[in-house]
């Protein structure tokens, strides 16, 4: 949730925060370390209007200091598109590799998986005439 919160108000050191130092994040378009993707996303919604990430269906499995954890992830990020503006919208799972170090967990490893993905012109927004 702390990583979602950190993407959504484009917080680099909250979603850093989220991870070991040496975590590993492939996340499809980008693969590489977890402090890294922080970094990209940074540098990815400087081109967004705003996006929104919930959690659901997370599943976590505890062994000792370690947790692998999948959660369902819906994503929507709303895209500057032509005249107007288009909503991109992602199901997806993150598939983690947790670690408690120093009495800490964070991310050692994530993948996702992409499960649905759509796009849809913003015809009108709430309130808007």
């Amino acid at each position: 949730m702390r990583f979602c919160r950190g993407v959504d108000r484009l917080d680099e050191t909250l979603i850093a925060s989220c991870f070991h130092e040496d975590a590993t994040d492939d996340h499809g378009m980008y693969q590489g370390s977890g402090h890294g993707f922080a970094r990209y996303v940074i540098d990815s919604a400087a081109t967004m209007l705003g996006t929104m990430h919930t959690l659901g269906n997370v599943t976590i499995a505890v062994d000792g200091d370690r947790a692998r954890s999948e959660a369902y992830v819906h994503v929507v990020m709303r895209m500057p598109s032509g005249d107007g503006a288009a909503d991109h919208t992602i199901h997806a799972r993150y598939i983690d590799r947790f670690e408690r170090r120093d009495g800490e967990w964070r991310i050692a490893d994530r993948v996702v998986a992409y499960d649905l993905t759509r796009i849809d012109p913003v015809a009108r927004e709430w309130g808007s005439r």
